[in-house]
């Protein structure tokens, strides 16, 4: 059994300078944000990253730097090198790329064919949707993949670039574990395109991270998000930023029937503070969806800010009581128009739930 050697490198001349011997490493990371690297400087480290054949495990922390013409496109080549890379965190946050240079990261990641776990921090940059497009059309290639994590924040990507990305990463059939940072990217900028098409086919994943605050999504989109999620049997956590958007009970409630269809399904949380129209009508309500899930044992909704009344909230926690399989559950309905003599209620009707362990609330 191979034995793991492990370096840090936490200043970019250490690492240019060591006399260590490099080839033995494989487990390197190397901590150089704003350390001021240029065209010159990454050639310098890129050279010195050719001694590390043998790394299996890398970290490259390189955010706020001097990044030149090639800076990045002599990183990828090099990273494409790395015959035996398996696991890659790159944070190359900040430093003006723009989708050309991201279409050519993209190309050399999808050479890394043992690449199994990648972690990409890539926003603040100069990319649109474009560059969103170009970074699937490489990752793609990634076949042996099982985690993947990209932070794409604050780029526009729209409905269907989207729609695309997940469409085209379907080819990853060994990802098990996804995380997307998608918050404030106007993923809801055409509602006649389901956004979320595509992520029925990720058959094998188990594990699925989304932040989609801040994306004027509505009862439609968030439905059909819902129903996409329903087709994955092997589906068992579920963690969902859906902050600030435009939800109404009529979308949560379409948004649960379709994930109940999801019987793997054993954690779940739901991020749906600050919408602006929830439970804000007599619209209709979840009719029992909770006593659908058939393993879901640990369950956060967070529905903080959103003006729910007295008989709203009430009606919430009769549903989630018929529940016969969530032991751990969390329910924040703060700062909403909930009287203080209502609450004592509530909490009663939760602590009913037939194997709850664990309550905790905030009301």
């Amino acid at each position: 059994m191979q034995q793991n050697i492990k370096k840090i490198f936490y200043c970019l001349e250490e690492y240019l300078e060591t006399d260590v011997d490099l080839q033995k490493i494989n487990i390197l990371h190397l901590y150089f944000n704003k350390n001021k690297i240029n065209d010159a400087t990454m050639s310098d480290m890129c050279i010195k990253l050719r001694e590390n054949i043998n790394v299996q495990d890398l970290t490259l922390a390189l955010s706020e730097n001097k990044f030149g013409q090639n800076s990045l496109s002599t990183l990828a080549l090099e990273l494409q090198n790395l015959i035996y890379l398996k696991y890659l965190y790159l944070n190359i946050i900040q430093n003006k790329l723009n989708d050309e240079k991201i279409s050519t990261l993209a190309n050399s990641l999808g050479k890394c064919q043992k690449l199994e776990s990648l972690n990409l921090q890539i926003n603040k940059n100069q990319m649109t949707n474009k560059g969103v497009e170009y970074l699937a059309i490489g990752l793609r290639n990634c076949l042996s993949i099982n985690t993947l994590e990209i932070q794409l924040s604050n780029i526009e990507i729209g409905s269907n670039t989207l729609k695309q990305f997940f469409m085209m990463l379907k080819t990853c059939e060994s990802l098990k574990n996804l995380t997307l940072g998608l918050s404030q990217c106007t993923i809801s900028s055409q509602r006649d395109i389901n956004s979320f098409e595509g992520l029925r086919d990720f058959k094998n994943l188990e594990n699925l991270n989304l932040d989609l605050d801040q994306n004027q999504i509505y009862d439609n989109q968030i439905g059909l998000l819902g129903k996409e999620l329903g087709f994955l049997a092997n589906l068992i956590s579920v963690n969902l930023g859906l902050d600030v958007n435009q939800i109404s009970s009529n979308g949560f409630y379409n948004f649960i029937e379709g994930l109940s269809n999801c019987q793997s399904i054993f954690s779940l949380k739901l991020y749906l503070g600050y919408q602006n129209n929830m439970f804000q009508k007599e619209d209709i309500f979840l009719k029992n969806q909770f006593s659908k899930f058939q393993n879901l044992n640990y369950f956060i909704l967070d529905l903080s800010s959103n003006q729910i009344t007295d008989v709203k909230a009430k009606q919430l926690s009769y549903e989630l009581k018929q529940s016969e399989t969530i032991t751990t559950l969390f329910v924040n309905m703060s700062r909403n128009q909930i009287g203080s003599d209502k609450t004592n209620q509530i909490i009663a009707n939760l602590k009913k739930a037939k194997r709850l362990v664990k309550l905790q609330t905030y009301i």
